[in-house]
């Protein structure tokens, strides 16, 4: 690999990144703040509310307060035989509100960071994962995918892959 990027997005991404690169907001070198020298990332960090008890989000998902949709997307460029190809995969997963009508205090980054994990635990508690010690899922045959894939399936979740070619 080349090049990795993380990017994060949502209607007002660019204020955030102002607020928070542009302004210095994560600068760990302490600065005078009315007499007293604190990290410009201390003083953002000690503001930063807490994550939402389950009791919390219940509340405001039931209220209409809170709205969320997680999406995870991966892009890739390559050369695969010479010819250049684009691999696109992104998860669709049930929002917020649903997640936590289904599962009372769950949203949408608890949906999607838990189901797979405990779908793999249950894996390795009925022996259909054939390793042993440290791995990735790379290693995974077509079987333990397929497993893997109808358990998150069953939760509301959806990996869909998209391959194009060069069109030129």
């Amino acid at each position: 690999m080349k090049y990795c990027d993380f990017k994060i997005g949502e209607p007002d991404i660019d204020i955030w990144k102002f607020l928070i690169q542009g302004l210095g907001l994560v600068d760990k070198e302490p600065i005078d703040i009315v007499g007293c020298r604190a990290s410009p990332q201390d003083m953002l960090f000690q503001k930063i509310p807490e994550t939402a008890s389950p009791r919390k989000q219940i509340e405001l998902y039931s209220s209409g307060q809170l709205s969320s949709r997680l999406m995870l997307l991966c892009d890739v460029e390559g050369k695969k035989g010479g010819k250049t190809r684009t691999y696109k995969l992104w998860s669709e997963s049930p929002c917020g509100k649903e997640a936590c009508d289904w599962i009372k205090g769950a949203n949408d980054v608890s949906w999607l960071t838990s189901v797979p994990a405990s779908i793999f635990a249950l894996m390795l508690l009925r022996s259909q994962v054939k390793h042993t010690g440290v791995f990735p899922p790379e290693v995974f045959d077509r079987e333990e995918i397929d497993i893997f894939y109808r358990g998150i399936w069953e939760w509301g979740i959806r990996v869909i892959k998209r391959t194009e070619a060069p069109t030129v």
